[in-house]
């Protein structure tokens, strides 16, 4: 079977949140599980797959926060959970490990903002302060998500600074993820 290695980061896109956060969160999640789906009919037992945001943390992070701020009520909170075990069993495989790419929010909204993208342009600061503290829970408290998730391995490397242009660090941080999926 393959083995899922999932990276974590920040980040989503909501133009009238109230109305569409239940409709985004389950489209993303059916979405991303399709792609698992479709990979994993294509064949290859002995590879390493790294996608950039979970279903996990669509749960864990992004569904969550719009059920705490509010966009999602107790009624979608519910369904979206419901949804989101019958859709999680269809992924036979389970991560192996996370790697969470850990960015202050602060960064992450200059980094946003300096995309200049329309559809990002309404995400705040308070918004991805939130998604942060969701994703820190996870990953450096430890609580908020299932035992299972927090068993699995965990290599967290500093987004803070550039790394886009940075070579050498990215050099450094594509050998700690090799060593990490060796290890796993």
């Amino acid at each position: 079977m393959a083995r899922c290695l999932w990276a974590e980061y920040f980040g989503t896109v909501f133009l009238d949140e109230k109305r569409w956060a239940y409709t985004f969160q389950s489209y993303v999640l059916l979405t991303r599980v399709d792609q698992l789906l479709q990979d994993d009919s294509q064949g290859g037992m002995h590879y390493v797959r790294i996608v950039e945001r979970s279903i996990y943390s669509g749960k864990y992070c992004f569904a969550q926060v719009a059920k705490d701020i509010g966009t999602m009520n107790d009624l979608e909170w519910s369904l979206y959970k419901k949804f989101w075990d019958r859709e999680c069993v269809r992924v036979i495989e389970r991560p192996v490990g996370f790697v969470y790419l850990r960015t202050p929010y602060e960064i992450c909204y200059n980094r946003i903002m300096g995309r200049g993208r329309f559809e990002e342009s309404q995400i705040t600061l308070d918004y991805l302060q939130a998604l942060e503290q969701k994703h820190e829970n996870w990953f450096m408290h430890k609580k908020g998500v299932d035992d299972y998730v927090l068993s699995q391995p965990q290599l967290i490397l500093d987004f803070s600074q550039d790394v886009l242009n940075d070579n050498v660090l990215q050099q450094k941080y594509l050998e700690l993820i090799k060593d990490f999926i060796a290890k796993i």
